[in-house]
């Protein structure tokens, strides 16, 4: 009977360590497919970029950076309506500025404006020294035709302290310039 017990807990162990190879052989794939995924998208292949995320996904579903990339293709190939999904489920397990105007991008293009202005306002409140969620925010407002809102947020942007300067804030100042001589207060159009 020993001996039967022993053979038993060898038979348990070469089972064990099959599985175990097998399934870090499926990751390390995985982890490579990722990485394919990350190199295409680089090269603005976001269709190639999207395809290997969907190969990726039912191991790497539950890895933040993984899903945040995911998300972000998605909506940088406007296909927001899965961008939302992906950014959505992303935000169990890692949340970020990236993650949330990503978020607020896909929301933005399904038309859903107030998801839109929640998810820049959450990456506003994140980093609060930052100008490009608050840059985010006015161009919605514009887009949607909410002009009040819209000279606000230019004129939160004008008015908030440079922290570090930047070619991008200097920008998005000059934006908010233009927008507030296209759109002075009052003007309804």
């Amino acid at each position: 009977v020993f001996r039967g017990d022993k053979l038993a807990l060898f038979v348990l162990g070469i089972i064990t360590i099959s599985k175990s190879l097998s399934y870090t052989r499926t990751l390390e794939q995985s982890f490579k497919t990722w990485k394919n995924a990350l190199t295409t998208y680089q090269y603005g292949d976001y269709d190639g970029a999207i395809e290997e995320y969907k190969k990726g996904y039912p191991i790497l579903k539950k890895d933040g950076d993984f899903l945040m990339n995911y998300g972000k293709a998605l909506s940088m190939n406007k296909q927001n309506k899965q961008a939302v999904q992906i950014l959505e489920e992303v935000k169990q397990h890692l949340n970020t500025t990236i993650i949330e105007t990503a978020l607020g991008d896909a929301y933005r293009g399904v038309k859903q404006y107030n998801e839109a202005e929640m998810a820049y306002q959450h990456a506003a409140n994140m980093i609060p020294v930052r100008f490009y969620p608050l840059y985010l925010q006015a161009k919605l407002y514009e887009e949607n035709g909410d002009d009040d809102k819209a000279i606000a947020m230019a004129n939160t942007i004008l008015n908030k302290k440079i922290k570090i300067s930047s070619t991008a804030i200097i920008e998005i100042k000059a934006e908010m310039k233009k927008m507030l001589i296209k759109k002075p207060p009052g003007n309804k159009n």
